[in-house]
């Protein structure tokens, strides 16, 4: 999947473009929506109707490489206490252990990022 197939598949989640930006020698992209009860869009991803009864903040990233989708997650916030600021830091942070253990794994089996 390349990046444009990616934000589409992701707007049509109900989730913006929020920011793109460096990470190593990646690229960090980070969506974000919002989701009322009964969360119809990301039931299939676990959350169940009654999770998040005042709403939630949906946050997805996914890194990629010269355009290309190697992972992603969304993360799941309740939407009363969780400000932009602190999802979007959240977000990096899982993103950065991420690649990490994805760049262990692929030095690990003797293959170059």
């Amino acid at each position: 999947m390349d990046r444009d197939q990616v934000e589409e598949k992701l707007r049509r989640g109900g989730t913006v473009p929020l920011l793109r930006e460096p990470m190593g020698n990646y690229d960090l992209y980070i969506s974000e929506g919002h989701s009322s009860p009964p969360h119809l869009a990301s039931q299939k991803l676990g959350i169940q109707p009654e999770d998040f009864p005042f709403g939630m903040h949906v946050t997805f990233y996914w890194l990629g490489k010269d355009e290309k989708l190697l992972f992603g997650s969304p993360s799941f916030y309740c939407a009363l206490n969780t400000r932009q600021e602190t999802r979007v830091a959240d977000v990096r942070r899982r993103a950065k252990m991420d690649l990490d253990r994805f760049l262990k794994a692929q030095k690990d089996r003797g293959i170059g990022n």
